[in-house]
């Protein structure tokens, strides 16, 4: 985008330039409007108008012609005494000569005028043009997955070139460096916050982002159980008078239970629910009821029940025997 500042054609700076010879047709046009009118434009909508050309094409020929020095703005030092700064990004550090070049031979004009228009604007300006051409040149990466990532930031938010690189780059150290590898990617994404907004909407966790484990649990329960939010609910509901604070941990157990037992509906699960509060408490009762004490009606062995005589009679003549024989030998 433009400063506001008038360009005009450097004195000199034309004949035997790199980039004079390089330039398109329609990058000669835009040159030659500045030659007839100088300090007349500032910008590339209104210079495309005049040469007759897109204006990502009158972007192009800005971005290529400054930096080759031919076009200069009002206040600038001349050009044979001006310092050149280094880009901060060296992977952006092409000639004007190159960026023109690829530009012509992808034919990224159209790219540029579809990034310009998703972020509202007229035209990029020289750096994001430089940036983008980096994408392509340096990267790999082909115009349909620019415009695919730059369809999807935009959903979510303000599209800014810088933006747009940042995640190409964070992308490509995932190696997700194709079309298809990209669509499958904002396919998982766009599931994946589709899960936390219906995670959100049904504990009403509407403020700071869901925990990795939350999520985790949460799909567990939709996708594999295949439990509605209002199950789900329900054993919330069963947790908090049970514990008072939610844990994820216990309504796990409480949907697993269910999940077991081959319940679907809310009118099934609440019916297991109380069969097991039921199981519980009749347990803890007979854990702790007392030791039960015997009736009068109950039958009562009888004392010597186990008493033989004929065994006793056997063993009082053995003892009898055994005497006699003891004052016998004395």
């Amino acid at each position: 985008m433009s400063d506001g500042r008038l360009l005009k054609v450097r004195s000199g700076g034309v004949l035997g330039s790199e980039a004079f010879l390089e330039a398109s047709r329609e990058e000669l046009r835009v040159l030659l409007a500045v030659t007839e009118r100088p300090f007349a434009f500032s910008g590339a909508e209104e210079l495309a108008e005049a040469a007759g050309v897109s204006r990502a094409r009158a972007a192009s020929a800005i971005a290529l012609f400054t930096e080759a020095g031919i076009f200069v703005r009002e206040g600038d030092v001349s050009f044979e005494f001006a310092e050149k700064v280094p880009d901060e990004d060296s992977e952006i550090e092409r000639t004007a000569g190159e960026v023109a070049e690829n530009i012509r031979c992808r034919g990224l004009s159209f790219l540029f005028e579809e990034l310009a228009s998703m972020m509202e604007r007229d035209s990029l300006n020289t750096d994001e043009i430089k940036r983008i051409n980096a994408l392509i040149a340096d990267e790999g990466l082909s115009e349909e997955y620019i415009l695919t990532l730059a369809a999807y930031i935009a959903s979510k938010g303000a599209l800014a070139v810088n933006k747009l690189t940042r995640k190409a780059k964070g992308l490509l150290k995932k190696g997700i460096d194709t079309l298809e590898l990209l669509e499958d990617y904002i396919k998982r994404d766009e599931l994946g916050s589709a899960l936390e907004h219906e995670f959100r909407h049904t504990f009403g966790k509407y403020y700071g982002n869901a925990t990795k484990s939350e999520l985790d649990y949460y799909r567990k329960w939709t996708e594999t159980f295949g439990f509605t939010p209002e199950v789900i609910l329900l054993a919330q509901d069963i947790n908090v008078r049970a514990k008072t604070t939610y844990s994820y941990a216990y309504i796990d157990t409480l949907l697993t239970r269910w999940h077991e037992c081959g319940c679907k509906t809310p009118a099934e699960c609440e019916a297991q629910a109380q069969l097991d509060r039921e199981s519980i408490a009749k347990q803890k009762r007979l854990e702790n009821a007392p030791p039960q004490k015997r009736t009068k009606s109950e039958e009562k062995t009888p004392k010597f029940a186990d008493f033989d005589p004929e065994e006793a009679l056997e063993r009082a003549l053995e003892r009898s025997y055994a005497k006699y024989s003891e004052s016998t030998d004395k």
